[in-house]
């Protein structure tokens, strides 16, 4: 079975690759490091790496090389199976194990992780080429397998572990120590390699080996050059040159040599190398700008920053020296080489501050830097440094440098005083502030800056004062390219203006003068025009006495004209009394006139004000929409920044494992498991006796007698899986159906979060619990349940299980399980099938489900060809109830049965089926009380018959001698036949495991199936009688090949 050579190991996908380092990672240290060992390396090329030096690396860096050199890791694997070949073949002898096809290799590494290390060196030596072996290699099925060999091979602790390979390392260091002392520099496989071109005619690219790395420094190789022969379009082009790369090369199997010109040249094929940038593996070209005069800390101030450089920099991530100090590390951009000058742009390395870089001084790093001729090509060539930077090794001498430039520095200082209240003495305040702000976004440097910036900006005590006077009047106070100061203040003065109470309160005062003064003008208006009514009136009447005075002059001067005289002089006086009144009323004309000019002036005053004021409430509001356009332009650059914010924080490893866990915990407390819950204790449905519990269920049941239900209720109550086999047409599914809902646990019509019974159609093709329950899913690390309430219901019996409930039986139906293989799907139920301690099952993610006793699995399958054949392992565990009584349609059946309004307890199924019953010493001698030793006389002398050709294990005796016990102690059967439970054990338990040939003299049948017969038929054993027959029957009309599911 040993095949010492394994073709085409060459990992050629990057999966492949990642599956065996996964598989060479879980191998037990004491077998690997007795494989490395005992390798042999050969020496015969000039690049080759010694033995001892490979043992003295860490065990990943030594199983990155074997993945990618094929004789080494043939050797090593070759190794592996010397080391497993006797358990290999012990394995073999004891299990009656035969691994002919790759699907054989694959189920048994699939469910035997203890044998998982054993088994598969062979399995690699067979079937590596084949197709099943890749899709095998990145399944799920694979990782399982070795995370739980991993788990299992848990053999040595990692101190002992550690111990062992230094002892390893120190034996092999004594051992060759003169000979690495010789050959130390042949050594070159951490290597700095230099890919150039050499002729310019034909664009040929060549590796050139520039220097190893010793002792985190490089040291110089004088190495030929390594010609890159083939098409190398698709992986390189002339552009790669100039550049330096770390090249990982097989130089024991990849390195051939070609002749030209009567010289030997060193090619390898362009597919053989993949080349990676130095700086991936810490290794930095440092550039000297110090003849530039340029002072980092004040290079550091303007962004962007641009360097001179004369010669590209050959590898992506740089440092730079600058006076007594290394700083770095930094990216940089190639502008336009016409214009010799370089962007750089820093990497940070701490997240809690943006701008922190690293700086060395010279004086302590002066053994990680080394100095190097460059050559382009035969005449283009430089001088470069390179220092080997490794931040562990490295903690002592590192500092922290601040490279941040001023207006980042004026932006954060902005955003940290947005929200302080602006006052008159500005300047002190901001000093005052930037002293007292936090050290961890402000260090003492920062600090020292900012207060340097704020002594230039204030230079006298009225700058506030004399900006907030002049703001208004300045546009470009209203610009928005201003500093975040004056946009504070220009904010704080809008909303002062916009919310002052006291200029409101002299507005309305304006408006109420106005209106005293205008209702004033009314009522004298008013009244001048009544007085001029009077004037006019009282002229008319002057006139008329004045013309009744000449008449009466011209009369005769009588007493009567005296007295008249008299009279009219009297009027005369009344009448200038009244011209003195015309008199007044001229002056309130005058008075009236001067009031009018003088309201027209205030008028004049007032109109001016208000006017301002509209002028000034006008320039307000345009300036409140240009803010409030400004605010919807951030606004949207706010969303912008947000939305990238989140690309960044969603792509990067950290914040996306940090949300992705998040989501999960949040999907994980609103589980699927809500969906179900248990019913309460109220619907319980209460039987007197087990003769009820039977004759309830068959009368509802008509097809099958009072002795099927009972032996159906016992095998459901005693067995984890009951399995009713039988042709198609049998009626298994649907007795399943009725069945349940006779119970009342099928409650999917009526109150489907309560039901306890799941019917789910197996399909072809399924190959692992995934595909029956669900899976992990390590993107949104969520399960993703495949088939309905599967999930949500183990999970609900899981909680019962650790709160203590036991009130329902809960019944899950396969119909068609064997349409795929059960050993497959149904796996990790297979090893919680007995009833005892602790069951439970991985669901990933470190999450497990308790399987409590009242879960109960009940499988449908048909006797065709179509479907797959049950293995010993599952039988071994299953009751089969063998349903072949065909449907009689005449009967009335009714197909439309109402689910119980009461729910079958698993109290009693415990009480009178045994549902609980264990075996121990006292149910061992409860047992031998009610079993007879005519029975036990029985059931050894079927054993002895059945012993050469059928394994029956103590699992199966003890559930016959269970079944038997339950059967006889509750006197469960209505029969006269004494030996009815034993007919029924035999049936379902013993012979469902025969599968055999009858070869030659057919001994299989007259030794084995005719005397299991003929004794069966002394015993009255009439349906292990009925099954024997049909199986001998069908074996005859099928070359001598006898199977209880084939008949």
């Amino acid at each position: 079975m040993l095949k010492t050579e394994r073709k085409n190991i060459v990992v050629t996908s990057i999966k492949r690759k990642l599956c065996f380092d996964k598989y060479y990672n879980s191998i037990p240290s004491s077998v690997y490091n007795e494989a490395i060992q005992n390798m042999k390396f050969k020496k015969d090329k000039p690049y080759a790496m010694k033995q001892s030096t490979f043992l003295k690396l860490r065990r990943n860096k030594q199983i990155d090389y074997l993945l990618g050199n094929y004789s080494i890791e043939s050797a090593f694997l070759k190794q592996l199976m010397i080391i497993y070949e006797p358990d290999y073949n012990s394995l073999l002898e004891l299990n009656k194990l035969k691994f002919e096809t790759i699907n054989d290799y694959i189920a048994f590494l699939t469910n035997n992780a203890d044998s998982f290390h054993i088994v598969m060196p062979f399995f690699i030596s067979n079937h590596s080429n084949e197709k099943e072996f890749e899709d095998f290699l990145q399944s799920d099925a694979f990782n399982n397998a070795v995370t739980k060999a991993n788990d299992n091979s848990a053999d040595i602790a990692p101190e002992k572990e550690l111990a062992l390979q230094s002892d390893v390392n120190e034996n092999n260091s004594e051992k060759d120590e003169k000979t690495m002392t010789t050959n130390q520099n042949e050594n070159n496989m951490n290597m700095l390699f230099y890919l150039g071109s050499i002729d310019n005619d034909y664009a040929t690219l060549i590796i050139n080996p520039m220097a190893k790395l010793e002792n985190d420094k490089l040291i110089e190789v004088d190495l030929p050059t390594i010609k890159i022969a083939s098409n190398f379009e698709n992986r390189f082009t002339t552009s790669d040159a100039q550049k330096c790369y770390i090249c990982y090369i097989d130089t024991e199997n990849d390195i051939y040599s070609v002749e030209k010109n009567g010289k030997n040249q060193a090619q390898i094929n362009a597919k053989k190398i993949t080349p990676k940038d130095p700086s991936l593996e810490k290794i930095y070209e440092v550039i000297d700008i110090s003849l530039t005069n340029t002072n980092m800390d004040q290079f550091r101030r303007k962004k962007p920053y641009y360097l001179s450089s004369y010669d590209t920099p050959v590898t992506d991530r740089i440092f730079i020296e600058n006076g007594e100090y290394l700083y770095g590390p930094f990216i940089w951009n190639d502008l336009n080489r016409s214009s010799d000058k370089i962007e750089i742009i820093p990497e940070v390395k701490d997240i809690n501050n943006q701008y922190s870089i690293y700086r060395l001084k010279k004086s302590k790093v002066n053994n990680y830097v080394s100095e190097f001729q460059l050559t382009h090509s035969f005449t283009d060539s430089r001088s470069s440094k390179f220092i080997c930077f490794d931040i562990e090794s490295m903690t002592t001498i590192i500092e922290s440098y601040d490279f941040i430039d001023d207006e980042s520095l004026k932006s954060i200082f902005a955003q940290k005083m947005s929200s302080e209240q602006i006052e008159k003495s500005m300047r002190q305040s901001i000093q005052s502030k930037i002293k007292n702000m936090d050290t961890s976004l402000f260090t003492d440097e920062r600090k020292n800056r900012m207060l340097q910036m704020s002594i230039d900006t204030f230079n006298n005590d009225d700058f506030i004062s004399d900006f907030v006077k002049k703001a208004l009047s300045n546009e470009d106070f209203w610009s928005e390219e201003t500093d975040g100061v004056t946009k504070k203040i220009r904010t704080n003065l809008l909303g002062y203006i916009n919310n002052n109470a006291e200029e409101k309160e002299r507005f309305l005062k304006i408006e109420e003068t106005k209106e005293q003064k205008e209702e004033e003008l009314r009522a004298q208006n008013e009244q001048l025009e009544q007085l001029k009514n009077d004037k006019n009136v009282l002229l008319k009447e002057i006139e008329e006495l004045k013309k009744n005075k000449e008449n009466i002059e011209q009369k005769k001067v009588t007493t009567e004209m005296v007295q008249e005289k008299e009279k009219l002089i009297s009027e005369i006086h009344e009448l200038e009394e009244k011209l003195n009144l015309g008199n007044e009323i001229k002056d309130w004309e005058e008075r009236r006139r001067n009031a009018e000019v003088d309201f027209l002036a205030d008028e004049k005053s007032n109109n001016k004000t208000i006017a301002n004021l509209t002028n000034k409430i006008n320039d307000l509001n345009k300036q409140k929409e240009d803010i409030n356009g400004t605010i919807d332009e951030l606004t949207k650059n706010g969303q912008k920044a947000i939305i990238e914010a989140y690309n960044n924080v969603a792509f990067n490893d950290i914040f996306s494992d940090m949300i992705v866990n998040c989501a999960n915990n949040y999907a994980k407390s609103t589980t699927h498991g809500n969906s179900l819950k248990s019913p309460g204790t109220d619907i319980a449905r209460e039987f007197s006796s087990a003769e009820e519990c039977i004759k309830s269920i068959q009368e509802e049941l008509k097809r099958y007698d009072h002795n099927e239900i009972a032996n159906i209720l016992i095998c459901l109550s005693q067995g984890f899986l009951t399995v009713f086999a039988g042709k198609p047409g049998t009626g298994k599914t649907s007795f399943c159906e009725r069945f349940a809902k006779v119970c009342g646990l099928d409650t999917s019509a009526d109150n489907s979060e309560h039901t306890r019974f799941i019917e789910l159609s197996v399909e072809k093709g399924w190959a692992s619990k995934r595909d029956f329950i669900g899976y992990y899913n390590p993107i949104n690390k969520s399960f993703d349940q495949t088939n309905g309430l599967v999930y949500p219901a183990l999970k609900l019996l899981s909680q019962e299980q650790q709160n203590g409930i036991s009130d329902y039986p809960f019944f899950i139906m396969l119909d068609e399980a064997n349409l795929s293989p059960m050993e497959y799907y149904w796996s990790e139920f297979i090893n919680v099938c007995d009833f005892d301690n602790n069951r439970a099952i991985d669901l990933g993610d470190s999450e497990s489900c308790c399987i409590p006793n009242t879960l109960r699995f009940m499988a449908t399958i048909n006797y065709d060809s179509t479907t797959e054949n049950l293995s010993p392992r599952l039988l071994d565990r299953a009751w089969v109830i063998d349903l072949d009584n065909e449907i009689d349609y005449n009967e009335l059946y009714d197909d439309n049965i109402e689910n119980a309004s009461k729910m079958l307890s698993f109290a009693v199924m415990n009480e009178y089926f045994g549902a609980n019953l264990s075996f121990d010493k006292q149910m061992d001698s409860q047992i031998s009380k009610v079993v007879t030793s005519e029975t036990m006389a029985k059931l050894d002398k079927i054993y002895d018959i059945c012993k050469p050709y059928l394994s029956i294990s103590p699992r199966v005796r003890k559930s016959i001698l269970k079944y038997c016990y339950i059967a006889n102690e509750k006197k469960l059967f209505d029969s006269n036949n004494i030996n009815i439970a034993l007919d029924y054990a035999i049936s379902q338990r013993v012979l469902p495991l025969i599968n055999g040939y009858g070869t030659g003299d057919n001994r299989y049948k007259t030794e084995f199936l005719d005397k299991l017969m003929e004794t069966c038929n002394s015993y009255s054993l009439d349906k292990c009688c009925k099954i024997l027959r049909q199986i001998i029957s069908s074996g005859n009309n099928n070359m001598n090949y006898y199977n209880y599911f084939n008949r």
